[in-house]
């Protein structure tokens, strides 16, 4: 990894990925309880905005979810059913500590919890003919913990109260969806989101029509960061708290299966968000999260498959967009005098995806699979410079032998990138950070037995 000074480490040697998840589900009749433990950590030199740590220490950031749910369903009869839960959960969405090499103790840096609580009922009922309808609420709320950080005061309570209602009804040509949601915040202002699709399977050829809405209320890290802008920068700003994102959906998509074993499908979509969020830093590096006005982008993807008996399965996939509007530039690409270079395409992006992958069953016990992913050009930055990213091709290959000298013994061999091309992660907005280099070429043998 090379920041935008010029610096770089190895990171087979100073780069660490830590995971641990547990679950336990228990069902005694009508009666569901699960539990859920996540802990993933990241220890790395690669800090934030362009710069990595000095060789002595690095960074270790922590993200933790501890969560259970109690759900119970009561069946009236073969039509009509109550769903009734509750849900709790305790994280840590952020938790960023300096580890010292030379065995000094660690140093806490910043660490936000929040504990969630969720009450929900949902009452369904289903005609035999599948028509149905839904009607539910939820009631939610968050409390947020900044355990150490650069804010001082108290965080809101986040509350949130749900009614929603969904419907689909069935006729010989079209399959009819309608659904509402309405939400109502404690901190944010009260919101309709509506939602049709018509669709319909009409022997070879399949439809769908669809337009949505969306809501994505501010979370209470967005508000802390704001809150800790406001008390703490040097400049005398002072920003007002984001409002909600509002998102509007619209796609088509048309399939059609010319024969048993061939299908295509093309799908096109428009969506535009209002208000989006966008993180961004002021010129001492203070960051924080404001409003823009909109982001705009359609596209469209196609899907084709095709089975030969003696050849194999083939599946192709394809996509572009284009963005339809930006106003403010902020998510593109622009030169050193402050010109857009590509109107049509976003940071981090590609305008153009495919991919092609082939299974061959060369005999009864082994196959072979490959496939070959393909992304055109990105822009993306690193520090204050603009990094084109040309075209990557990633291929992969996978080889299987089930029954192998022994039923049950299975061994696989698989070799990823093999042309060792080293997709690089990108990020989609302007933060500074170089992107972080993808896997090199990687041999994987796996040994399954089977009794």
């Amino acid at each position: 990894y090379t920041d935008a000074h010029g610096d770089s480490f190895d990171m087979a040697d100073n780069n660490q990925l830590e995971s641990l998840l547990g679950s336990f589900k228990l069902r005694y009749k009508k009666l569901n309880f699960q539990f859920l433990a996540d802990e993933y950590n990241v220890n790395s030199r690669d800090y934030f905005a362009d710069q990595i740590t000095p060789p002595e220490w690095y960074s270790r950031n922590s993200f933790s979810t501890y969560a259970t749910k109690l759900s119970y369903q009561h069946d009236f009869n073969n039509n009509f059913k109550l769903d009734t839960g509750f849900d709790f959960s305790r994280q840590t969405p952020w938790e960023r500590s300096r580890q010292n090499i030379d065995g000094q103790d660690s140093a806490l840096k910043e660490k936000v919890s929040v504990d969630h609580y969720k009450f929900d009922l949902k009452a369904t009922y289903s005609h035999d003919q599948g028509h149905y309808l839904v009607i539910g609420s939820s009631y939610q709320f968050e409390n947020y913990h900044h355990d150490v950080s650069n804010y001082t005061g108290e965080l809101p309570l986040f509350g949130n109260y749900t009614l929603y209602t969904e419907a689909v009804y069935k006729t010989p040509w079209v399959n009819i969806l309608g659904g509402l949601r309405f939400d109502a915040y404690s901190e944010y202002d009260t919101n309709w989101s509506p939602r049709i699709a018509l669709t319909k399977q009409l022997g070879k050829f399949h439809y769908k029509a669809l337009y949505s809405q969306a809501f994505h209320a501010p979370t209470g890290g967005n508000y802390q960061l704001i809150e800790e802008y406001n008390q703490n920068n040097t400049l005398g700003n002072h920003l007002e708290q984001i409002v909600p994102e509002k998102t509007h959906t619209y796609e088509v998509e048309l399939g059609y299966a010319f024969m048993r074993n061939l299908n295509v499908s093309v799908n096109m979509f428009y969506t535009q968000i209002n208000n989006y969020f966008l993180y961004t830093f002021d010129e001492n590096f203070d960051d924080f999260y404001i409003n823009l006005d909109e982001i705009a982008t359609w596209g469209a993807e196609t899907s084709l498959s095709y089975q030969h008996r003696q050849l194999g399965r083939f599946k192709f996939n394809y996509s572009f967009y284009r963005t339809a509007s930006d106003p403010t530039g902020a998510n593109q690409a622009h030169d050193s005098n402050g010109n857009i270079i590509h109107s049509d395409i976003n940071l981090g992006f590609p305008a153009h995806k495919f991919s092609i992958n082939h299974h061959f069953q060369i005999t009864d016990s082994f196959s072979f699979n490959h496939t070959l992913i393909f992304s055109s050009e990105r822009y993306a930055y690193s520090g204050a410079d603009l990094i084109h990213h040309k075209p990557t091709a990633i291929y992969n290959t996978y080889f299987r032998y089930q029954d192998a000298m022994l039923e049950g013994l299975e061994i696989g061999l698989g070799i990823y990138d093999l042309f060792n091309a080293q997709f690089q992660y990108a990020q989609y907005y302007n933060g500074s950070h170089p992107a972080l280099p993808g896997n090199t070429r990687e041999f994987n043998l796996k040994l399954t037995y089977s009794f």
